[in-house]
């Protein structure tokens, strides 16, 4: 059961057994905001693709900017950020191979829209919830061209224009979710 504040007659914290019958108000106060947090950061492990681990480990939790090691109490904050630190996290999540699959077979890709998504629709009217991409904290960048290949009637030609993003030194970007807790 999620914590919660107890007002008893006006008193915060105050035991319902000193409610006065037929005279008095009870207000509890639920503080679900950690279990949003707990509820999307188990979703994303679950979610996660396991080849040697490394992905499933690397979702990292930030309240208010800080790390929340992995079995540390959620701390009371006002925005939560989850990120996947690993440099091919946007690969599994939004990839393809040459031939236009998803990179990542073992799972459903997406894994941090869909978590999104999810999230959103169970935990929406406690929590302003976002995702998209940022570079990674890591610093990865990327280390050749990864030039823009397209089709003529000659098969295969290098276009000249080139994605800023896809050029060597890049920044690579990795998915993250965001979370802002509501307040009363």
């Amino acid at each position: 059961m999620p914590p919660r504040i107890l007002t008893v007659n006006g008193q915060i914290g105050a035991r319902i057994e000193s409610l006065r019958p037929g005279s008095g108000v009870v207000i509890a106060e639920w503080q679900l905001g950690r279990e949003v947090i707990a509820w999307i950061w188990q979703t994303l492990r679950d979610r996660s693709p396991v080849v040697s681990g490394d992905y499933k480990r690397g979702h990292l939790l930030f309240a208010d900017g800080a790390l929340v090691e992995e079995g540390q109490k959620i701390p009371n904050a006002s925005t939560f950020k989850f990120i996947n630190a690993v440099p091919y996290a946007r690969k599994i999540e939004i990839g393809k191979t040459k031939s236009g699959r998803s990179f990542v077979v073992q799972v459903e890709p997406r894994i941090y829209e869909r978590t999104y998504k999810d999230a959103k629709g169970r935990f929406g009217n406690i929590a302003q919830i976002s995702t998209g991409f940022e570079p990674a904290p890591s610093g990865y960048s990327l280390k050749k061209n990864q030039a823009h290949r397209s089709f003529s009637g000659k098969g295969m030609r290098v276009s000249k224009r080139q994605r800023p993003d896809r050029v060597a030194g890049s920044a690579v970007s990795v998915p993250f979710i965001l979370v802002s807790l509501r307040s009363a």
